[in-house]
């Protein structure tokens, strides 16, 4: 929580700054699910960010890439984004659940995907769902502080991208950022 606010801080004064420099976002990914104690089967996850549960929850998490190359992108604002993002996935998913990771980088932008199995978000919290100290309706005793997303669009916006979400209530979730490419 601490990071997020002082991420937040920095981005409402413009102290944070796009700052694009080479990087391969398919190894980029691996890193950051290794950090995360997510690797690419059966991950383990417990104690990581924002998910602190006394049982450690399984999930499989696959990585699937199209398009290896080195691209232009920050990483600073891009690893809080993507963490928080899988951060999510876990933490709303039922243990045993997959979750996806898709990384495509195409001619002129590179597109994130990631889907889980969750509890899903009703279209009325979709409407608010970037906005700050807004949290989901069915989220029930799940703790989290409704900072991580409203901070995602704002990283997001600095990257000069776009992000979208596709869920439904039960089924699952699916967020896709679009990074334009210099």
């Amino acid at each position: 929580m601490t990071d997020e606010i002082f991420i937040n801080g920095k981005a409402e004064v413009g102290k944070l700054k796009f700052e694009p420099k080479p990087l391969n976002p398919i190894q980029f990914c691996r890193d950051i699910l290794a950090e995360m104690n997510l690797n690419e089967s059966n991950a383990t996850c417990s104690n990581f960010g924002k998910v602190r549960n006394a049982m450690a929850r399984q999930h499989t998490v696959t990585l699937v890439s199209q398009g290896d190359r080195t691209v232009c992108l920050d990483k600073k604002l891009l690893q809080p984004t993507l963490r928080n993002l899988l951060s999510n996935a876990v933490k709303y998913s039922p243990s045993d659940s997959t979750i996806d990771l898709v990384v495509s980088c195409q001619d002129e932008e590179v597109i994130f995907q990631i889907k889980d199995q969750g509890i899903g978000i009703s279209i009325a919290d979709q409407q608010r769902l970037f906005k700050p100290f807004h949290r989901g309706a069915n989220v029930a005793q799940i703790p989290g502080n409704g900072l991580g997303l409203a901070l995602v669009k704002k990283l997001i916006d600095l990257h000069g991208g776009q992000i979208t979400v596709v869920s439904e209530v039960g089924v699952g979730t699916k967020f896709t950022i679009t990074l334009p490419l210099l």
